[in-house]
C-alpha cells in the first residue's frame, strides 16, 4: 500500500504509478470508502484518482474550459475543490470565468 509520503509531486501531467505520476498545482483532495484519493489537479484542469495501490489516472477533464461531460469530455478551469459522497459521486468546484475573460 502506498502512502502520501511515497508520492513525490513533480510538476507536469502524467498518469502512472507512484513517483512516475505528475501533477501541476494539486489543490483539493477527497477520499472515498474504498480508500481511493481524488485530487483537483488545478493547472492541468483535471480530476485525478489515486488508487490504494498508488496508481494515478485521470478521472475527468482534459483542457481548460467549461463543458459538462463524462471523463475526458468534461472541461474545468483550474479545479480547486473535490468531494465524494457515500454513493461514490464525485463533486468538483472550479473557477468561474467572467464575461470579461477571453
Amino acid at each position: 500500500m502506498w502512502s502520501a509520503r511515497s508520492l513525490v509531486v513533480t510538476s507536469g501531467y502524467t498518469d502512472g504509478t507512484g513517483t512516475s505520476a505528475k501533477f501541476a498545482y494539486p489543490y483539493g483532495v477527497a477520499v472515498d470508502g474504498a480508500g481511493n484519493v481524488y485530487v483537483a489537479d488545478g493547472s492541468n484542469h483535471r480530476i485525478r484518482k489515486i488508487t490504494a495501490s498508488g496508481v494515478v489516472s485521470t478521472l475527468a477533464g482534459s483542457a481548460s474550459g467549461y463543458t459538462d461531460g463524462t471523463g475526458t469530455s468534461a472541461k474545468f478551469k483550474n479545479p480547486y475543490g473535490v468531494a465524494v459522497d457515500g454513493a461514490g459521486n464525485v463533486y468538483v468546484a472550479d473557477q468561474i470565468t467572467t464575461a470579461f475573460e477571453k
